[in-house]
């Protein structure tokens, strides 16, 4: 079964970091044979096969930039540290 994908997650926006029209969704889960087309041509990004919370959801495809996750799950925050998870009472 093919990836569907939707013209509006086609378009690109500017990339914070290197200011290049290079910023595209982040997909995850197993590719399939359109995902890693879409992919190839620079459409998306894989994010490898594990999906959860903390993920980021968009990056971009010449620097490496991924936009910080949003956490809106009660009992958790995010530290300083863009990588860590801190949970809260």
């Amino acid at each position: 079964m093919f990836e569907k994908f939707e013209e509006s997650e086609r378009v690109t926006t500017i990339c914070p970091e290197c200011g290049k029209p290079a910023v595209v969704p982040i997909r995850y889960g197993y590719p399939g044979l359109e995902m890693a087309e879409a992919a190839r041509r620079k459409e998306i990004i894989i994010g490898g096969c594990i999906v959860g919370p903390g993920k980021p959801r968009r990056g971009c495809t010449c620097c490496g930039w991924r936009e910080p996750a949003k956490f809106n799950f009660p009992g958790i925050r995010r530290s300083h540290d863009a990588s860590a998870v801190v949970e809260t009472d």
